[in-house]
Formats: C-alpha cells, sequence, structure tokens
C-alpha cells in the first residue's frame, strides 16, 4: 500500500467483515479520517457514517464478493461527501478462487464533471455564437459534418438536415476536390478560396478556413466559410 500513497485515488484493502485493514493516504484524505481512527472501522460507516444502516449498492457488492464499478453523485443521500465519486470493488482471491479480501478505489469525479460543465457551457456558448454569425460554420468528423449554422447551410441552398451526415467533398466543385482533401488530411488552418456546388448546381466561391475544436469530448474540425462576393462588396 505505500506505494500507492502517490496515487490521486483513494485505495483501500478490506476484510471479508468489511473492516479496513489498510489504505493510503488518499483514503484517509477521502474519508476524513487518520490511519488510528480509521483502521479496523467498518468501511460502510467510513462512507456513510454510524447512522446508516441500509445497505446501498457497493456495500451490497462487497458483502457478496462481488466485483462491480459504481458511481454515486453528489446529492446522493447515502454518503456524507458532497461530490460525485466513482467506486471500484475488486474481490481478492486465493489459488482455489476462494475470496480473502477486497480491493476498493474511490475515484473523485468533481474535476472531470467540471471540465465537462465547462465544455457544455463553452460548446454553448459556440453554438448561440455561430447561430448570430454572418459566415457560415460546420464542425466535422474527417469530412463528415456533425453540427452547422444556418448560413453554412443557406450558403449551399439546403435545409439544416439535409446537411447533417453528409461529407463536405459533396459540395466541393471537382476543380477545389484535389486541395479541399489535402488541407482535410493535412489539418491545414490556413484560408483558400474552394468553388462549392449549390444544391440548385449553381457554383459559388467562398473563402473557407479550419481549426481544431473541441465537440462532445472530442478534438474535431470547425471550419468557416465566407462568400466572395461578400468580401468583394466590403
Amino acid at each position: 500500500v505505500q506505494a500507492l500513497d502517490f496515487a490521486e485515488d483513494a485505495m483501500c484493502l478490506i476484510d471479508l467483515n468489511d473492516h479496513l485493514i489498510r489504505a493510503n493516504h488518499a483514503f484517509y484524505r477521502f474519508v476524513g479520517y487518520t490511519p488510528e481512527e480509521a483502521i479496523g472501522k467498518k468501511v460502510m460507516h467510513l462512507i456513510h457514517g454510524e447512522q446508516e444502516k441500509n445497505l446501498c449498492p457497493v456495500c451490497q457488492a462487497r458483502l457478496e464478493r462481488r466485483n462491480g464499478v459504481f458511481v454515486k453523485e453528489a446529492y446522493d443521500p447515502m454518503t456524507r461527501f458532497r461530490k460525485p465519486f466513482e467506486v471500484i470493488v475488486r474481490v481478492i482471491r486465493d489459488r482455489q478462487d476462494e475470496p480473502i479480501g477486497i480491493f476498493q478505489v474511490l475515484r473523485d469525479l468533481s474535476r472531470q464533471r467540471n471540465a465537462e460543465d465547462a465544455m457544455r457551457e463553452s460548446e454553448r456558448r459556440h453554438r448561440g455564437l455561430s447561430q448570430a454569425a454572418f459566415d457560415g460554420i460546420a464542425i466535422h468528423d474527417k469530412g463528415v459534418i456533425v453540427d452547422l449554422n444556418p448560413a453554412f447551410a443557406a450558403m449551399l441552398g439546403y435545409e439544416y438536415g439535409e446537411l447533417m451526415g453528409a461529407h463536405l467533398l459533396e459540395f466541393v466543385a471537382e476543380p477545389s476536390r484535389a486541395i479541399v482533401t489535402e488541407r482535410l488530411l493535412a489539418k491545414s488552418d490556413e484560408s483558400m478560396e474552394v468553388q462549392t456546388i449549390r444544391k440548385d448546381g449553381t457554383i459559388r466561391t467562398v473563402e473557407a478556413r479550419a481549426r481544431d475544436f473541441p465537440y462532445q469530448g472530442r478534438m474535431l474540425r470547425v471550419v468557416a466559410v465566407r462568400d466572395i462576393r461578400e468580401l468583394e462588396r466590403a
């Protein structure tokens, strides 16, 4: 267990009667007890408090000698901790496959949830800005459109739903296909002029620029296009 004291996750060894045998420093910080106070106590009481009599799914898994992964939310009434955390239960067995103890990990999910919330807020702000933008904006995964704003659809003469899931190259005229394919593969951020094919078959030249963009937990590409005619009038 000493080697695990450098780990951020709270880890502990538990006997078959649910008593704490040993734990790393992160575990004692997590539960708010010193080693002297915690060792020998029932883990159920360390997690839920002395007054809790009902078994949660994690405690049930330990007592039934079952492996499992569980997530406890900050509002869970059966925990003392006002933060989300993940619990991993692993049964330790001897060579005859008989259970001899439990290894348990508690992983604080607060930072992960905060990062996810920040990501969703960033995407929400981006969606609001892109809806109001005059430039056409599309988010794509290796060329496949996963989101777009109304200006992008209008520029090509399509409805929003008609473009979702389509490949960008479907709307690129033949003279521009080679350079667009090259830039897609290279993930270039340089601006370029592209001849696009509108739904009615007409050709329109646009200026396009792309960059990396975090979207729903993945790093995709966002491309902004502007009608060349608008640039010339400006």
